[in-house]
C-alpha cells in the first residue's frame, strides 16, 4: 500500500493525520462561519449550478471542489493532447505521411489500424499499472516510461529521420500508446 503526500490530495480533512488513497476528494460545502458568500455557495453545490447560466459560480465551485493541478491536468490531458495532437496533428496528417510511399487504400486502412492499435491495449495497460506498481507508484512510471519513446517518434517523424513505411507505423504506435496511457490513467 503506498501513501500519497497532502500535495496529491485534494482536499483532505484537516483533522486527520493519515492521507492514503480512499482520503475524498472533495468534501461537501457547508456553511461555517455564516457568510453569505459560502451560504451561497453551499446552496448551489446542493442546486446544482449551470456551466452557461453562471459561469463565474460554476468556476469558483469547481476550483473550491478540486485543485488547481487537478484541473489543468485534466484540460492537457484530454483537450490538448488527446483533442488537438491526437486527433488533429497525428491523426489527420497519417494518410499524408503514408500518401508519399503511395501505399493502396486497402493497405493504408492497415497501417492505420495498426498504428492506433494501442487504443484497443488499454485494458491491458491497465492491468499492468494496477498489478505492478514501479517504486509503489501505479501511474506516473506508465506516463514516462511511454511519454519518452513518444517524444522521440514524435521528433523523428517531425524531422523526417524515419524513412522506412514500418518506422513510421512503429513512430505512429508509440504516439498513439501514450495518448491511450494518458487518456486511461
Amino acid at each position: 500500500k503506498t501513501r500519497s503526500t497532502l500535495a496529491d490530495l485534494e482536499r483532505p480533512d484537516a483533522g486527520l493525520g493519515n492521507y492514503d488513497e480512499r482520503t475524498p476528494l472533495s468534501t461537501p460545502l457547508t456553511v461555517q462561519d455564516g457568510s453569505a458568500k459560502l451560504g451561497k455557495a453551499a446552496r448551489n453545490s446542493q442546486a446544482g449550478l449551470s456551466l452557461t447560466r453562471e459561469p463565474l459560480q460554476w468556476m469558483r465551485q469547481l476550483s473550491a471542489c478540486f485543485s488547481c493541478r487537478l484541473i489543468v491536468m485534466v484540460i492537457c490531458s484530454n483537450h490538448v493532447l488527446k483533442g488537438f495532437v491526437s486527433e488533429g496533428l497525428v491523426m489527420r496528417t497519417m494518410e499524408f505521411i503514408f500518401g508519399e510511399f503511395r501505399v493502396s487504400a486497402a493497405r493504408l486502412q492497415m497501417l492505420k489500424a495498426a498504428a492506433i492499435s494501442p487504443w484497443a491495449l488499454k485494458p491491458v495497460v491497465a492491468l499492468m499499472a494496477d498489478i505492478m506498481p514501479i517504486s509503489g507508484y501505479k501511474k506516473m512510471p506508465y506516463i514516462v516510461l511511454t511519454t519518452l519513446p513518444s517524444f522521440f517518434a514524435a521528433l523523428g517523424l517531425g524531422l523526417r529521420l524515419v524513412n522506412s513505411l514500418e518506422g513510421i507505423v512503429l513512430c505512429l504506435f508509440l504516439i498513439f500508446l501514450q495518448v491511450s496511457t494518458i487518456n486511461l490513467l
